[in-house]
């Protein structure tokens, strides 16, 4: 299920890192489960397709102990999809303190669209001050995942933070949407030609 979640180039380092994850899931059965898989472009024109959620228990403390630098930052990827919400916020922290190569970018942006301000206020505050160029790149080639999600991400704020956070402007999903993404309203249009 994951070595298309990766670039072909590292097959080895993937396979390596699922040999050495505990399949065991949360749920107590010897299995992966997912949920659908999503599908995101490259710069180098090649496909990604990783799942939406993983349900399988996060035991490594230290990956440093059993990978590379390279197979450390697919673990975080994998486990940047987990169900359990405090899971993929270490991991999504991890990712934001390496060196992000493209192929990381498809994971932090679909975190983005998601309901758990903690992680959102986490990814602005690491992006908003660097150049995110590559971002805005990854987010143009697939802009109907991107404005998919940015519509998610919309919905979320409307169901959980509308109350507290009244003005769309002012809502951390729609800033990290804008400035560090690029989100306009033009694409939208785009996506409809």
């Amino acid at each position: 299920m994951f070595i298309n979640a990766f670039p072909k180039q590292l097959k080895y380092d993937v396979e390596f890192v699922i040999e050495h994850i505990f399949l065991d899931s949360c749920y107590g059965e010897r299995m992966l489960v997912a949920s659908q898989n999503e599908s995101w472009k490259l710069k180098n024109g090649e496909n990604i397709c990783f799942p939406y959620r993983i349900y399988l228990t996060d035991k490594i403390v230290d990956c440093g102990e059993f990978f590379s630098p390279s197979q450390e930052i697919i673990y975080h990827c994998i486990f940047s999809r987990s169900n359990n919400g405090y899971v993929r916020e270490k991991h999504i922290a991890a990712l934001l303190e390496a060196e992000t190569p493209d192929w990381v970018i498809p994971y932090i942006i679909k975190i983005c669209e998601e309901y758990v301000l903690k992680i959102l206020k986490l990814v602005y505050d690491k992006l908003s001050k660097t150049d995110t160029l590559a971002y805005k790149e990854i987010c143009s080639l697939n802009l109907q995942q991107f404005v998919k999600g940015y519509d998610r991400m919309i919905s979320y704020w409307n169901e959980y933070y509308r109350n507290e956070c009244c003005n769309l402007c002012d809502y951390i999903g729609k800033k990290l949407y804008e400035d560090c993404f690029g989100y306009t309203k033009a694409m939208l249009l785009d996506l409809k030609h």
